[in-house]
Formats: C-alpha cells, structure tokens, sequence
C-alpha cells in the first residue's frame, strides 16, 4: 500500500504488530480506536489499511519450499468444520519432525490454511438482493436456526427479492456451516492461547465463541476452564457458571462434571466438589485423572480408606503417573499403613528419581518407623537434590525453609541413630538457617547432652527458653545442669529428653508426609508438648 501518509504509516505498522497472532483482541481493538481518532484516519479508510495488513500477512505466511508446501497441503485436507481433529493432530505432529518445520511455522501454516478454508467457505452472491436475503438470514439465525416468527419475516423477503426455494435453502444451508465453522474456529483458536497460558486472550476468544453458539457446551467449558486457570477477582464464579452451563448441555460428558468438580473446590464448596467427582468416575471410570480428583477430595475429607481405594484405581489405570503412587503413599501414612506407604512411595521415585519432596517424604516415613538408618539415607538424598537445585537457581532459589527443615530431620535421625556428633553438624546447620525455630535448637540441646558437653547443651536450651518462655519441661532440664556441678545426677535430664521425643514422635507421626515439608514448622509447634525418641539411655 503505496499511498499511505506519515500517521497512516504508524496506524498501519501497529496494525501488522497486533495481527501477529491472526487476529485483534478487544483491547488490542480500543488502542487501534484511540489511534485512528489520534491520526483523524477515517472509519473507511481504517478498514482499507486493515484489509490491506490482514492479506499481506497472508502472502507471508504462504508455504516457501516443497516440505511447507506437502504439510500445508496435508493440513487442508484434514481441516473440517474449521478445525483439525486429534487423531489427524497426531499425524500432523510427526509430519512436522519429517519435514524439518518448527512449531512456531507450523502454526503460521495453519493460520493460513484455515483462513484459505474459511474463504472457500463463503458464499458467492448471484446478486444484491440474495446477499441482502442472505445477511437477514444470518441476522434472524439463533444458535443455528430459524424461529417461527423469524421464518415467516425470510418467507416475504424472499417473494420481495424474488429468489426461488432451492436458492433460499442453499443461503440458508451455507449460514448454518458458516455459523458452526466460525464457532469451532475459534474454540480452536482460543485452545491455542490457553494452552500458551495466555488465559486473557483466550476467554476473550472463548466468550466470542459462546457468543457465536451458546449451544455448544464445550464453548462453555473452556471458557470456565481458562476462568479457572486466570484466577483473578470474580473468576471463581465466572468459572463455576460457565462450567455449569456446560453440564446442563452436556451432563453424560465426564470431563464437564471434572471440571465443575476442580471449580467448586475454588469455591470451597467441597460436598459439591466430590459429587461431581463421583460423577465424573460413574460417566468414565477409566480415566485415571476422575479417580485421582475423587481421591484428593477424600483425602481432605479425612477418609483415608476411600482415598486409598480411588487411589489405588488411579494407579491400575495410569501406573506411569508418579502423582498417583505419591498420594496413594500419603493416604497409607494417614490410615497408619506405615509399611504400605513406604512401599507405595518407592514405586513413586522409581518414576522419578530426582524428585527431592518424595525422597524428604520418604525419610520422615522411616524415621517413623524407626528405620533411623535408611531415614538418614533418604533424607541425605533429598538433601543432596536440594542443594543441587540451590546451586542452579542460586539468586532465584525460593525454598529456603526446606534448607533448614532438611538438615533438621537429618539432624533429629543421627540423634535418633545414637550418632550425635553427626547430628550436631546438621542440627548446627539448621539453627543457623533457621534460629527461630524451637525444636532445631531442643534437639541440638539434646545432642550436646548426650556427648556430655554441658556448656553448649545449657546454651541450646536456653535459646529454646528465649522462643518459648513458659516451657516447663526445658526449665527442668536447665535447673538440674545448673546444679549438676553440686553433684546431682544428669540421669533426669535425659530422661525428661526421652519423655518428651517421644510425645514429638507419636504426635509427628500423624502429620501427612506430602505436606511436611511446606508446614513443618507448623508441625513442630504443636508438637511443643514435646519431642522425639524410643531411645534408652
């Protein structure tokens, strides 16, 4: 377009920024209307320009070589209704390898493909009066269809423009393609964008689509889908409304009542929750995703025994998915299957060996079975892969509680494991990352005891008594080291030590395993009716 001045030059470079992705959202709409009055570009002429940006980029995006030009092909040919379905997705994708085009091309191919579909689409007009029947038609049409009142308004226009009743069917036919075709276009179009996680645009998109076909339930629940993944104020109802106009569309689709099931969760509605759950197991119980979200929910509910079994079936159907054998494992610990657990969590780092929460989880449930030993062993690991992560995030590393809360389990195990020495160096570690916190410094204290370094075992309960003032069982501990040089037996504090571990343990052991890590400190405040060990001294 030669004949563009100064500010319809800057309009239309605007123009070919925002039609990057194909199309102009709303917004990107509103800052092209600010610029057009901006640049006193006329309505008309506005359009001009952006006819003209909308089929250079076509030009563009036509194939350049011999292997664009077989996948442009191919694409044309598996094209229906405006979209590509999943089966022929596949063979799309192995195509791409075979011919050497990324997937950023690929994609641009597509766009074209689709609007040379959509062109091959439109309808030729043999004259004015048939495209004026034909816009009452589109203007009348309702989901696809034509009301009484509305047909009887078309049956007088036809006579008025004098088109005959095939002709008259044909326009009718060609705006109800047209109408679905656009409808999946853009669901297509907006699964682009979410699946980019660009949720924005894609309930814009989708709200278009629902526009376009109310009738359409999967409309709906991607529009409730990407409310969900946005999460911003007011998209919990947003999300909930449009996923129960999916049901009521569609209520023998399990994946509607799945997400319906994740919304009400947003919503804390959780009866509702597992309802649709339940549903969406009863509608297809071999989809291991259903079983897993029925799982999660009576798990919450703290009913271990129908965690365990929606679990278990999770696990028969998709036994790869290292999710399903974690929480399964949570739910054994929390039914006190303490041998289960530690079963069932192994098969989850068989899957995924470098994942440094299952190897944590893992050592806490030793520990609590008083294998002190392999406790150490998996801890260490966890540890191991903590620092790893540590060293390659480096500025960026956000989990610095798991740093002190590692070296603490790692700490209490050595002691647990008569290694004191050893669990000083961890516990030492764990009070400087973390001074704070009550019990790194109880069992530190306690370590020093039992290697009769009495100096640094008065000052470790002492820091326990500047965190928690009123601790009774620490005070009696302090009391008898401070008149121990009188001669009084050391054989109570150890005592009071093992007393009080052993409270820690039996009220530790109920904590769930997968969220120990993230609440740990938590755990141990209500674990200061004390602390840790079977061990005799």
């Amino acid at each position: 377009m030669e004949n563009l001045i100064n500010e319809e030059k800057y309009y239309y470079e605007l123009l070919v920024d925002l039609l990057e992705n194909g199309e102009i959202s709303d917004s990107e709409r509103n800052i092209l209307n600010k610029r057009k009055e901006k640049y006193s570009i006329s309505d008309s002429r506005a359009s001009e320009i952006e006819e003209f940006a909308k089929q250079e980029r076509l030009q563009n995006l036509k194939p350049q070589n011999d292997s664009e030009t077989s996948y442009y092909e191919l694409i044309l040919d598996f094209i229906e209704n405006g979209i590509v379905s999943e089966s022929n997705r596949k063979i799309l994708n192995k195509r791409l390898e075979k011919y050497g085009i990324t997937e950023a091309r690929a994609k641009e191919l597509e766009y074209f493909a689709k609007q040379e579909y959509l062109e091959s689409k439109k309808v030729k007009f043999e004259s004015e009066e048939e495209k004026e029947y034909y816009d009452f038609i589109v203007d009348l049409m309702e989901n696809g269809a034509i009301s009484e009142n509305s047909r009887k308004i078309l049956d007088k226009r036809k006579i008025k423009f004098g088109i005959s009743e095939t002709r008259a069917k044909e326009l009718e036919e060609f705006a109800k393609q047209n109408n679905s075709a656009s409808s999946n276009d853009l669901l297509e179009e907006g699964k682009t964008y979410y699946n980019n996680g660009e949720y924005d645009k894609a309930i814009e998109i989708f709200k278009k689509a629902v526009e376009l076909n109310p009738n359409e339930y999967l409309n709906w629940q991607w529009l409730g889908r990407s409310y969900y993944e946005r999460y911003s104020d007011g998209d919990e109802e947003n999300a909930l409304n449009s996923l129960l106009k999916a049901v009521e569309l569609n209520p023998n689709n399990d994946s509607n009542w799945y997400w319906l099931g994740i919304s009400y969760g947003m919503n804390s509605q959780y009866d509702k929750e597992k309802e649709s759950f339940l549903k969406a197991t009863e509608l297809n119980p071999n989809n291991a995703d259903n079983w897993y979200k029925l799982g999660i929910s009576y798990f919450n509910d703290k009913q271990y025994d129908k965690a365990i079994e929606s679990f278990s079936k999770a696990v028969e159907l998709n036994p790869n998915d290292d999710n399903n054998w974690d929480r399964l494992a949570n739910s054994y610990q929390m039914n006190g299957q303490y041998d289960k657990a530690i079963e069932t969590l192994l098969k989850a780092i068989e899957i995924d060996p470098n994942s440094r929460y299952y190897w944590f989880n893992l050592g806490i449930l030793y520990y609590y079975n008083e294998r002190y030993r392999e406790a150490i062993d998996s801890l260490s690991k966890a540890l191991e892969l903590l620092n790893i992560e540590e060293e390659e995030d480096k500025e960026d590393f956000w989990d610095t509680d798991s740093s002190a809360d590692y070296r603490y389990w790692l700490g209490r195990s050595y002691y647990m494991n008569e290694q004191c020495q050893e669990a000083i160096n961890y516990l030492s570690k764990a009070v400087e990352l973390n001074p704070d916190d009550y019990f790194n410094w109880y069992f530190l204290g306690s370590s020093y005891l039992d290697l009769k370094d009495y100096d640094n075992a008065v000052y470790s309960f002492n820091q326990c008594i500047k965190i928690d003032p009123n601790n009774e069982v620490v005070r009696d501990i302090l009391q008898i080291l401070q008149s121990s040089n009188g001669g009084v037996s050391l054989d109570g504090v150890v005592s009071g030590i093992s007393k009080g571990i052993d409270t820690l343990n039996e009220l530790s052991g109920k904590i769930n395993p997968s969220t120990i890590g993230m609440v740990v400190g938590a755990a141990k405040l209500v674990g200061k009716f004390f602390g840790g060990s079977n061990k005799n001294k």
